[in-house]
């Protein structure tokens, strides 16, 4: 395994395309010996300044795909369902990047990366999550490096949603409405399931995280506090803690309704042949989660995690994302995109404002009306 070293400089040293030295911006000065003649070099110190996007001009954004090219791989943690297959057609745009993607859920990827980080052992050169606390936090240890964004990306206008530094929003997921059209009826909103359910069984993903918490809160707010948790629990209902078996249970039809369902799980069944369909609900309550690349510093890969994260951000891709992963909103919907959300139509949580102390206590209120399995 490689070391890790958050005080280095990383410098990949490739044939000179144009006159001079290139020296891409980054979160903070370092001090770096003379290139040797004939080549030029690309130097990522690490994250110790501020960690706003760093806006590339041509020349130096050239010289970085030309970096990533020969580097020629990428490793990528993900967390989101699917995007194994989506983000291996990096390499289709550019093919001598052999792109390696680990994908597991969002707890068990900030897990594996703290230890990484701590050992001092080189992992993920990029990671796609929905944690901007985890990326402050390791931004202020030097564990990442600052974005770096080529013209086209900065131009349509991607740099205005960073939050933070080194952390920046490219999609949200809604939470969804989902029912089985053998044994349930379509419906717009939670309200709407409510009243239309009667006793056909229910399904509602459990709230682990602050992400199904403030969906959940959102919708007391909206609709009478507690009584609304009362209304939800008097409903034939079942709490699953994940929402893999709980759209296999709408699938084969042990419920007909579910709630807190995640986009992507749903379609997948459904073109297997699944009665099943859903729906953004329609009464502007709805919240969702973001999703982010984060570059890490001491990453094997620095040139082509920065190219990677602007392929994410590029309009084809954008376009896969909705196609693949939606329903999904963008902050920045590009010319031919067809599909997305607008930016504010889903409420992304601010993990910030949920600490361990709200969740117990949003929790507590939780469990004097639910239970898992009941």
């Amino acid at each position: 395994m490689h070391s890790r070293n958050s005080s280095k400089t990383f410098r990949i040293a490739f044939a000179t395309l144009a006159a001079g030295t290139l020296v891409v911006l980054s979160a903070c000065s370092s001090s770096s010996p003379e290139p040797t003649e004939g080549s030029s070099e690309v130097e990522f110190p690490a994250a110790t300044g501020s960690g706003a996007p760093v806006v590339l001009d041509d020349a130096q954004w050239e010289a970085l795909v030309e970096a990533a090219n020969a580097e020629g791989e990428l490793i990528v943690y993900s967390s989101p369902p699917g995007t194994e297959e989506t983000f291996a057609q990096f390499s289709e745009e550019y093919p001598d990047i052999n792109v390696t993607v680990v994908r597991e859920p969002t707890s068990d990827l900030i897990a594996r990366m703290d230890q990484e980080i701590a050992a001092g052992v080189a992992g993920a050169d990029v990671t796609w999550h929905s944690q901007p606390a985890w990326a402050a936090g390791q931004a202020e240890a030097g564990a990442l490096n600052a974005l770096q964004l080529a013209p086209e990306t900065a131009d349509a206008g991607w740099s205005d949603f960073s939050v933070g530094d080194y952390y920046l929003q490219v999609m949200a997921n809604p939470y969804l409405l989902g029912w089985n059209t053998q044994i349930g009826e379509p419906v717009d909103n939670i309200e709407d399931l409510i009243e239309t359910a009667g006793t056909t069984p229910v399904g509602i993903a459990e709230p682990i995280s602050q992400n199904g918490m403030f969906q959940l809160e959102t919708w007391m707010d909206a609709y009478g506090g507690e009584d609304f948790l009362e209304e939800l629990s008097a409903l034939n209902h079942t709490v699953i803690r994940s929402t893999t078996p709980l759209a296999q249970s709408l699938a084969a039809g042990e419920v007909g309704y579910v709630i807190l369902m995640q986009p992507g799980l749903l379609d997948q069944l459904k073109e297997e042949g699944a009665p099943v369909e859903q729906i953004v609900p329609d009464d502007g309550h709805v919240t969702g989660f973001a999703y982010g690349p984060m570059t890490l510093a001491g990453a094997d890969h620095p040139a082509a995690a920065q190219v990677f994260v602007n392929w994410l951000m590029s309009q084809p891709t954008q376009q896969l994302m909705v196609d693949e992963h939606g329903p999904m909103s963008a902050p920045v919907i590009l010319d031919g995109t067809e599909g997305a959300l607008g930016w504010d139509e889903v409420e992304p949580v601010n993990d910030a404002d949920w600490p361990q102390e709200r969740r117990d206590e949003f929790r507590a209120v939780w469990d004097t009306y639910f239970q898992p399995g009941q």
